[in-house]
């Protein structure tokens, strides 16, 4: 069990390290620098080995990359500067670069919803309706 145990371990440094080769000088994730790590993995390794570094590499990057993309859903209308504007807020409140995504999405009423990994902050009607559902369930609940 401790070799399988230690085995993960290095898996997971390794996949760490190598996220930290696929980094731009933002460290933003460089697909040019991932496609290079593939590639030197492919000629180093091969068959169970290979899959279990790449498997390893790709939830490290997952991991990285919802770190730093900044999620604007809205409905209606946004602007650039606007857009650009929430982006630059959250990059000083995280202290980091983020790359910034902005989608219309249908199941807003109106507003905006704005999350970068498990950090959700939403500004909708849906919202407000759905957590005034939510304290009337529960105040239902207690009587």
């Amino acid at each position: 069990m401790i070799a399988v145990e230690n085995l993960h371990n290095s898996l997971r440094r390794l996949a760490n390290g190598l996220v930290t080769i696929s980094l731009d000088n933002d460290s933003l994730v460089s697909d040019e620098r991932v496609m290079l790590v593939v590639r030197v993995l492919k000629e180093t390794y091969g068959g169970v080995r290979l899959r279990s570094i790449i498997a390893a590499y790709l939830s490290a990057l997952e991991k990285h990359i919802a770190l730093t993309s900044l999620k604007i859903e809205h409905r209606g209308k946004l602007s650039d500067a606007a857009a650009s504007a929430i982006g630059k807020h959250f990059e000083r409140m995280l202290n980091r670069k983020l790359r910034t995504r902005v989608t219309v999405s249908e199941s807003l009423i109106a507003g905006i919803r704005i999350g970068v990994a498990d950090i959700v902050v939403g500004y909708s009607i849906a919202d407000a309706l759905d957590a005034h559902r939510k304290r009337a369930a529960a105040a239902h609940l207690q009587w």
